[in-house]
């Protein structure tokens, strides 16, 4: 146990030491994101999801993986939200269209 706290201590570091070297590295960013949901951090979650969207709103990995936390967070306002905002970015996006669906289902049955 205590292992593994140590290793996502020595994480989180490294993901903010990236962070310092460059701002707007985004892999850190989702790494963070990653971290927070594994260790059920929503606040860190959603902080590396957001940070990685104010650099770029309209950046497709980063409304994918918002649309993965909202669901995440069972926030399904904020998943209908992040699935408009991803299919008005790209009309195309499969991944757009199943969280569409995936929100149809929960909230309709």
């Amino acid at each position: 146990m205590r292992n593994s706290y140590l290793k996502q201590e020595k994480s989180k570091k490294k993901f903010e030491e990236a962070l310092k070297m460059d701002e707007k590295n985004s892999e850190a960013f989702f790494g963070l994101a990653r971290l927070g949901e594994k260790l059920k951090k929503p606040s860190i979650y959603q902080n590396a999801v957001n940070d990685v969207l104010y650099n770029n709103n309209d950046y497709i990995p980063g409304l994918v993986e918002k649309c993965r936390m909202a669901i995440n967070l069972q926030d399904f306002d904020l998943l209908k939200e992040a699935y408009t905002e991803l299919l008005k970015s790209d009309k195309k996006s499969i991944m757009g269209y199943v969280y569409w669906t995936f929100y149809l289902l929960v909230n309709q049955g």
